[in-house]
């Protein structure tokens, strides 16, 4: 079991071939929302293995290279000074690539942080937020050692923190006892779930394979199952919940500046600034499952994770 240059290519024509059938499924409302996210959960993360384990298995079978790939092969292995190929400076590349991206990270974090120290205020000990985080705490099973705080100029509630839990409420929105429940149910939830932890994963490897589009494509909707998975589970599929849930999102959307999306990478946050999204994680809510579909998803889970075994079978020569 190995790491090579055709393994990684292999592996990014492979992710594409999974990826490609779900973003065209993603992109039709009624299909995202009447599949579930369950089947494009399955598709998502299998490909993201796929993408962080690009290994060359001592099994596998080499493939004759078709057209395309060839002059992938041709530009790999063109000179550019003697001795040396494009393919003998491209783990550079790669390596100073992911570099440049952990730095950006890091340092947009480290701006969201400053910036939570000089516009925040701490409101954990008010009664008001800390009654109804304890009972949003117990209902759903979780310590509650969160602290609380009201940012001015924030564009969504989000929390983050690992050892150190912290919720992030906007200072200029008034929110009603109900909304205050729905929010902090859906910021506990996302601990409840190790959400932060998956980001900080996810944000990861997308650094290390900065340059594979795919890695941006599995981020964002991996984000969104996510988000799904808790609009799910705190409104628990009843219609009027749901109502609530959402009237309460569209209301902090009304009162906020959500152009300015101003969120730490490692956060996880109520909404973003893209409607459609936020469409889609309510057509997930609301949307029956056809009952015919629960085959075709049966079906296509183990169709992709066929070929995502199969995957490690064959490879490139390159």
């Amino acid at each position: 079991m190995k790491i090579s240059f055709s393994s990684i290519f292999s592996t990014f024509v492979i992710t594409n071939l999974l990826i490609i059938p779900l973003y065209i499924l993603l992109r039709t409302r009624f299909s995202s929302s009447q599949f579930g996210y369950g089947i494009f959960s399955i598709v998502l993360n299998l490909s993201f293995i796929r993408t962080i384990f690009p290994f060359e298995m001592s099994f596998c079978r080499e493939l004759t290279p078709y057209i395309f790939v060839n002059t992938f092969i041709k530009i790999c292995n063109y000179t550019l000074f003697e001795g040396i190929t494009v393919r003998h400076i491209l783990p550079s590349i790669s390596i100073l690539g992911s570099n440049i991206a952990f730095i950006h990270i890091l340092n947009s974090h480290r701006k969201f942080y400053n910036y939570i120290k000089s516009h925040s205020k701490d409101i954990t000990n008010n009664a008001k937020y800390s009654n109804i985080l304890n009972s949003v705490c117990n209902d759903i099973g979780i310590r509650n050692n969160f602290i609380i705080l009201s940012v001015t100029g924030l564009s969504s509630p989000q929390t983050f923190g690992l050892a150190k839990r912290v919720i992030l409420l906007p200072s200029n929105v008034n929110f009603s006892r109900r909304d205050l429940y729905y929010i902090l149910s859906h910021e506990v939830t996302h601990h409840k779930n190790h959400d932060i932890q998956k980001k900080i994963f996810l944000l990861t490897f997308r650094c290390i394979y900065w340059w594979n589009p795919n890695m941006y494509f599995l981020y964002s909707k991996l984000n969104l199952i996510m988000e799904m998975k808790v609009d799910n589970y705190v409104t628990q599929k009843e219609k009027r919940r749901i109502i609530d849930y959402f009237s309460c999102i569209m209301t902090i959307m009304e009162n906020t500046d959500i152009a300015a999306n101003n969120s730490a990478p490692m956060a996880a946050a109520l909404f973003k600034k893209k409607r459609s999204d936020l469409e889609k994680r309510l057509l997930m809510c609301t949307a029956d499952r056809l009952t015919h579909l629960k085959a075709i998803n049966i079906t296509l889970s183990i169709i992709t994770l066929m070929t995502f075994l199969l995957s490690y079978c064959f490879m490139f020569n390159l």
